[in-house]
């Protein structure tokens, strides 16, 4: 063929006789004329398999499909009248269809592929196309119907089915080396051993980003050396991502070399084998050497490299060229990546693909779901962490078994590591991977030292995010100086002891803390990717089933390991409120609350810290838990006039407080503060502050005449025996403040909070909770005092930094959105108060519940928005239901009930006629309750 371009070579190709004329192409001194393409080739499969072999001679055939045009007529010479055998139409035509006959070399293919299954398909119509004609196009739909006669036989029906898999598949079936003959299959090579690149799992599903950035750095190594290394967590799918990489980018490889790196002697047998193969020696010296020396594109895949004591690098090239990826547990490996973006933490799935890996794996359709098993899916994917492997293992089983996903998801509640095991008891398997996830991850614990290994106990009944270095150097240092308020019982110093012994390591000669010896242990956790860590909030993270697995592994009786994680907690935390402190308290309770799940009722000694942390937290209910926990021991152990006792009994009534339970709270802080008198006399810190509370129980209550001359009298004692600036003095001064305020006299109000926020910026620093709160406060009298605009201003600003120190439901950050609704209200932002209004509510209830007199106290202010609005029969409604419950949290003449009762009675004023009767009904209560108060 002339040196031309494509165009006239395909002209000439396609110039069909009957239809095209011949087709003159090449130089003018030298053109050639030529006609149809199909002379001689009209089934062209041998030349391309030779071409094949020629351009690609040390490649894999995996499978060849070929598409006739139909079955011919027989070849054979015709009778014609008398006058035909002087023109020679016939012997033409005769030549014509030889060598336009597919179907001889269809049949060649066949003899050369006899001894093959699953590689050669020949597709052809056997009937009805044997009349038709190449240019007799008008009769395509009759075309059409016998190929669909064709295709639905049941023969040519799974022949299909087979191409399809054996296309998916591209198994290497043939050398391509051997195609141009007799054709024999691959017999299994008995002496090379090696084990060519496995295809990835059908169920594989996502990541493509991943997958583009792997690509766009191997497919360099023609010109570069490219190390990509993917690491991550066992289970974690990063094999199949790397088999997945290999299978979009096979076609640019001239060798891909697969290398299990489990161990040195399965390296070494892959890479002999690969040797072996290659015919260019029999050890994994020899295949190193000879990839090395190849210039072409060539992969390289190191598989599990798990191990520290394998030294990957011995098996790899080390020139400046070729492309090698690394799968990996071990985060130091990452050392070893080239290129540019050359690694990547392999983590959890994002939770809609493995939606999709979970379905595959379970043979069922989206579709197919009931809401209740779709929300069981939602449910069990969370709880697997989105990791791919107990994905597919669950889903293996959910199949197999028949299972619904809700069955599946109530056994893995209830026992986690036997649930996911399940899989391993299949006959058959979806994928080659034999361990379940708790094994994997056991082969990678038992390398760790045994510091390491007592870390992870120690956090193993912890929440599995957010551990610090904070809370094992709070611990540390606090364990030196700890002494039980009650007395310890053996299980108590054991866990001391043995919490201890774990901790000692991290502390230098001097007993500081060694924050290089604690970052070192947790670097050996880190390299085996069992924990992953956040370097911006300085947090270290479990998996989810890592966190789960743990607690399998421990040697020893599991209530004595939960007894040690409970003690490293209780003793970090103190009972101070610099905001240092403040800060780890609101940090550990994620952990508490963990622990909690594992302890129900702790050990008193640690319920009383405990219960300090849910008292900075906001978490009156949870806080009260605890505070009696440690209140029976400390009662049955030390008596009641014990000062750790007669403490605890004044935190648990400031509990009934906060809860509205106020005459528990009142009758229990009276009963405190007679033993505190008798005991430690009448101007002793702890009986001040037991008066104070007394006193707020008052507030609470309606009583603000004796409220104010309680808080005077604490007030006045505590700044002659502690000075204007102490602590308590400024919670005296706060406290009785509000009660001014509550009594109408704003300006006496103003004047004390004026040197309470003044105190406590110099004290506490501007963004103490009790800074704020009396900022909140004095916000609060200005809007009683109509200056709306410096209420909104110090409003907003308490807002934005209690939502972000103590966060968006914090019972005190509730109540400055509430407040600053109110002034948004008297300005005549209606719209902005409404919604404010309404997310306070709803916080409230979840917070408080639907009775608790705060969350009545949000609902009586949006009846106020309601009606300011004209939306009578809303306001009517609320306040109706806030004047009844009212009464059985408050009483019938509490001071906020009157008031809500005075609003509804403007309601109905404004409803007019209609709620006349009720109009006047109210009235007469509101008069009677008032004279009985009065």
């Amino acid at each position: 063929m002339p040196d031309s371009p494509i165009w006239q070579i395909l002209s000439a190709t396609m110039a069909q006789p009957e239809m095209f004329k011949p087709v003159d192409i090449g130089p003018d001194y030298l053109r050639q004329s030529f006609v149809d393409g199909g002379f001689g080739c009209n089934n062209p499969t041998a030349h391309v398999l030779a071409e094949v072999k020629a351009i690609m001679p040390s490649r894999d055939l995996s499978s060849v499909v070929c598409i006739g045009s139909g079955h011919p007529n027989t070849i054979q010479l015709q009778r014609h009248a008398m006058t035909s055998r002087f023109i020679p139409t016939q012997i033409l035509s005769l030549t014509k269809s030889i060598a336009l006959d597919a179907e001889k070399v269809a049949h060649e293919m066949e003899v050369r592929f006899q001894s093959t299954t699953g590689v050669y398909f020949r597709y052809s119509v056997d009937q009805g196309m044997q009349s038709q004609k190449v240019g007799e196009w008008e009769k395509l739909q009759q075309v059409t119907a016998n190929a669909q006669a064709y295709l639905r036989g049941l023969k040519v029906s799974n022949s299909i089915d087979d191409a399809v898999a054996s296309i998916k598949a591209r198994k290497a079936a043939v050398k391509t080396h051997r195609i141009d003959g007799v054709i024999q299959s691959n017999a299994p090579d008995q002496t090379t051993g090696y084990k060519a690149c496995p295809t990835p799992t059908p169920l594989f599903t996502g990541r493509q980003d991943t997958i583009d950035r792997i690509i766009a750095c191997i497919s360099k190594g023609d010109t570069q050396r490219c190390v990509f290394v993917l690491y991550g967590l066992g289970g974690s799918g990063k094999t199949q991502l790397a088999l997945k990489t290999v299978q979009q980018t096979k076609g640019i490889w001239s060798d891909v070399v697969f290398v299990d790196a489990t161990t040195n002697e399965t390296a070494i047998a892959a890479l002999a084998g690969f040797a072996k193969e290659k015919k260019v020696g029999d050890s994994h010296e020899s295949a190193v050497r000879w990839l090395s020396n190849r210039q072409e594109r060539w992969l390289m895949i190191i598989d599990n490299a798990d191990d520290p004591d394998v030294d990957i690098r011995q098996y790899t090239p080390d020139v400046d060229h070729g492309s090698i990826l690394v799968t990996t547990r071990i985060k130091q490996h990452v050392a070893l990546a080239r290129g540019d973006d050359s690694d990547h933490r392999v983590s959890e799935m994002n939770p809609d693909e493995a939606m999709e890996v979970l379905l595959k794996a379970a043979k069922t359709k989206d579709t197919d779901l009931s809401i209740a098993e779709r929300q069981a899916t939602v449910k069990l994917l969370k709880d697997l962490g989105y990791l791919v492997l107990a994905i597919v293992q669950a889903g293996a089983y959910i199949f197999s078994s028949s299972c619904s996903v809700t069955q599946y998801y109530d056994m893995f509640a209830r026992h986690h590591q036997k649930t996911l095991e399940k899989s391993s008891q299949l006959i058959a398997k979806m994928d080659d991977y034999k361990k379940s996830v708790y094994t994997t991850w056991h082969m990678s614990y038992e390398q760790l030292g045994t510091n390491a290994q007592r870390l992870l106990h120690l956090m193993a009944f912890m929440h599995h995010s957010s551990t610090s270095e904070d809370i094992f150097r709070r611990s540390a240092i606090g364990i030196r100086t700890y002494t039980p308020e009650v007395p310890a019982t053996q299980d108590e110093k054991e866990a001391q002891a043995y919490v201890t012994e774990c901790l000692e390591p991290y502390l230098d000669s001097t007993y500081s803390w060694d924050s290089s010896a604690f970052l070192d242990t947790m670097t050996e956790i880190l390299s085996y990717s069992l924990i992953s860590y956040d370097k911006i909030n300085g947090e270290y993270t479990l998996h989810v089933l890592v966190h789960d697995w743990v607690s399998t592994v421990i040697n020893y009786p599991l209530n004595a390991a939960i007894e040690h994680t409970g003690c490293l907690l209780a003793v970090s935390i103190d009972y101070e409120d610099d905001m240092d402190s403040l800060k780890y308290k609101t940090a550990i309770e994620i952990h508490i609350s963990r622990f909690l799940e594992w302890q129900e009722r702790p050990r008193p000694n640690h319920a009383s810290r405990f219960a300090e942390v849910y008292l900075r937290a906001g978490k009156r209910s949870e806080q009260g838990k605890m505070q009696k926990i440690a209140l029976d021991g400390q009662e049955k152990a030390l008596g009641r006039e014990n000062d750790a006792t007669l403490s605890s009994m004044l935190m648990l009534a400031y509990v009934y407080q906060q809860q509205g339970r106020y005459q528990e709270a009142m009758t229990q802080i009276e009963q405190v503060v007679d033993i505190r008198k008798r005991v430690s006399g009448s101007e002793h810190r702890q009986t001040l502050i037991a008066m104070q509370t007394l006193a707020s129980t008052y507030y609470s209550l309606g009583r603000y005449t004796d409220a104010q001359s309680l808080h005077q009298h604490t007030l006045d004692t505590s700044t002659r025996v502690h000075g204007h600036d102490h602590p308590d003095t400024l919670n005296s001064m706060h406290s009785l403040a509000l009660t001014y305020q509550a009594q109408g006299r704003y300006d006496q109000a103003e004047s004390l909070l004026l040197k309470v926020v003044d105190a406590r910026k110099r004290v506490s620093g501007d963004e103490h909770p009790e800074t704020l709160t009396s900022m909140n406060v004095l916000a609060f009298t200005y809007y009683r005092q109509g200056r709306y605009d410096e209420a909104e201003s110090m409003q907003e600003h308490v807002m934005e930094v209690k939502k972000r120190r103590q966060g968006d439901e914090h019972p005190n950050t509730l109540n400055t959105m509430g407040d600053l609704a109110l002034t948004y209200l008297a300005k005549g932002r209606y719209g902005e108060a409404e919604e404010l209004q309404m997310k306070v509510l709803e916080a409230k209830e979840r917070v408080y519940g639907e009775g608790h007199p705060e969350t009545l106290t949000s609902m009586h202010n949006l009846a106020g928005t309601y009606y300011s609005q004209g939306r009578y029969e809303q306001a009517e409604e609320l306040q109706k239901r806030v004047v009844e419950e009212q009464e059985h949290a408050l009483g019938a003449g509490h001071p906020s009930r009157l008031l809500s009762m005075r609003l509804l009675l403007e309601t109905y004023h404004a409803m007019g006629e209609s709620r006349r009767r009720e109009y006047e009904t109210l009235e007469r209560e509101i008069r009677e309750l008032k004279s009985r108060a009065g």
